[in-house]
């Protein structure tokens, strides 16, 4: 069946379909997190005028001043700016849009499987998975994980453009440019996408191993170096800074540490999906330098054999490569804003995706095809479940709390809601909790400073209302 074929078509929009269905539970969702402070708080999205400045003010992507000047994303900034001026303001709208991005992505994940793992079952089993795996919930239930899914939208269309429609032939000129304008716009999304240079780099040497066309290869590959080099020095202009923080932990030691905690988590994820909240935090259990040093001796045997696989010219070795380079920009070598978090892991899905496709070719009959089916069903389920979470700001701290009692962080974030609504004993005493000897330095800190406005407000209100008793009494 080629891809032209009316059956191969309706496949695709069933799977297209069957994508959005999985993830219409989203679309009643309302704004948390980063949503308030992109969307519903921004008032440069309701100017068009001003929108040009989304290029060279990092204050016009964010409402909030300490977020903004680390983040420089100009065209996911257009993105909720034209969302909100054809659409509309309420979250449903950018919600649907994210829906039917993921939809769009899943078929460009079946183009992929299809180029790289060749026709069949086995391809459409991969790209069934890429759809309803339980973490990408997040990224499609959140609007301010948006730039993930653009990111991924332009890093795949530009590598099915830059690989061509079969063979070992090179594209050419004028595919090599939209491919590498595709990068341009993936990277103008979400920095990450600096993650398809390497891919680029180890899909030539697989694919074209002669050695007469490395010269060329290494042409069309300084394209895209070049491009890079153009958008970190723009990016370093506007934002002025390389990292968005510093260690974690405080020192270097603890933040090994704590990134291989971190980055351990969201691999795992993408095998075991269990306990899926936000955020993720870690305990300081006596033998957590032992664990950090065993995680990070695992994920460097599985990113070697990955490199090993590449050097050998073998397809699961890209599939790997393509995995691990993309969980390379927030793997927290370079402090990142977050240790761990399910959306990390939507780039690296197209590559695990690539992997169970190339497992499964020439397996897919029998039984093997009714497990691949129970199990699609269930994976879509826990999507659904996990898609939930995301409904409010408050339901999903809660979650996180439920999920992990005795995480130190969830309860810090969860204490913010009834400090907003002046519980301050509720929010004292799961503030507390952050200041546990098991708890990272960082959690412990949040937690002083959040305690500390507790009482403040405490006092605060408590004056206020002394001061009304007293002008009650004045007057009577």
């Amino acid at each position: 069946m080629t891809a032209s074929s009316p059956g191969s078509q309706l496949g695709a929009w069933t799977l297209y379909g069957f994508s959005v269905l999985v993830f219409l539970p989203s679309l009643f969702n309302g704004f948390v997190l980063d949503d308030l402070f992109y969307i519903a708080h921004n008032p440069v999205l309701q100017e068009p005028g001003q929108w040009p400045r989304f290029l060279y003010d990092h204050s016009s992507l964010l409402s909030e001043s300490s977020l903004s000047r680390l983040i420089w994303r100009p065209l996911l900034g257009l993105s909720y700016a034209v969302n909100r001026s054809v659409l509309g303001p309420a979250p449903f709208w950018f919600h649907l849009h994210d829906s039917l991005l993921h939809g769009a992505n899943t078929l460009l994940v079946l183009a992929l499987l299809r180029r790289l793992a060749g026709p069949g079952p086995h391809s459409w089993a991969g790209a069934l998975l890429f759809c309803c795996h339980p973490v990408q919930a997040q990224s499609v239930a959140y609007a301010g994980a948006r730039p993930g899914l653009l990111s991924l939208f332009f890093c795949l269309v530009s590598f099915l453009l830059y690989a061509g429609a079969s063979g070992g032939t090179g594209p050419g000129r004028a595919r090599l440019a939209l491919s590498a304008g595709a990068f341009c716009l993936g990277l103008l999304s979400k920095e990450s996408t600096l993650f398809l240079l390497p891919v680029l780099a180890a899909f030539e040497w697989v694919e074209r191993p002669g050695a007469g066309d490395r010269a060329a290869w290494g042409r069309r590959l300084m394209v895209f170096a070049a491009a890079g080099t153009l958008y970190l020095s723009a990016r370093a202009l506007v934002l002025g800074i390389g990292a968005q923080r510093g260690p974690w932990g405080g020192d270097w030691m603890m933040h090994f540490q704590l990134a291989s905690h971190g980055l351990f988590k969201t691999v795992s994820l993408a095998f075991w999906p269990k306990g899926l909240r936000e955020p993720y935090g870690f305990i300081l259990s006596p033998g957590f330098m032992a664990e950090s040093v065993l995680m990070a001796s695992c994920l460097s045997l599985a990113a070697g054999l990955a490199v090993w696989g590449v050097w050998k010219r073998r397809s699961w070795g890209f599939a790997l490569f393509w995995a691990f380079a993309g969980l390379l920009p927030v793997s927290n070598i370079v402090p990142f804003g977050a240790l761990a978090a399910d959306r990390y892991l939507y780039g690296p899905m197209a590559g695990v995706s690539l992997l169970v496709a190339l497992a499964l070719k020439g397996r897919l009959f029998g039984w093997v095809k009714g497990s691949c089916l129970v199990l699609a069903g269930v994976m879509a389920f826990a999507c659904v479940e996990a898609q939930l979470q995301w409904r409010s700001g408050f339901v999903l701290d809660l979650s996180a709390c439920a999920a992990a009692p005795k995480d130190p962080y969830p309860p810090l974030r969860l204490a913010t809601h009834y400090l907003e609504w002046r519980m301050f004993s509720r929010a004292e005493e799961l503030s507390v909790r952050g200041l546990e000897p098991q708890a990272p330095p960082d959690v412990r800190r949040l937690a002083l400073k959040r305690l500390a406005v507790i009482r403040m407000s405490a006092a605060d209100r408590a004056k206020a209302g002394q001061d009304h008793l007293l002008k009650a009494s004045l007057l009577q």
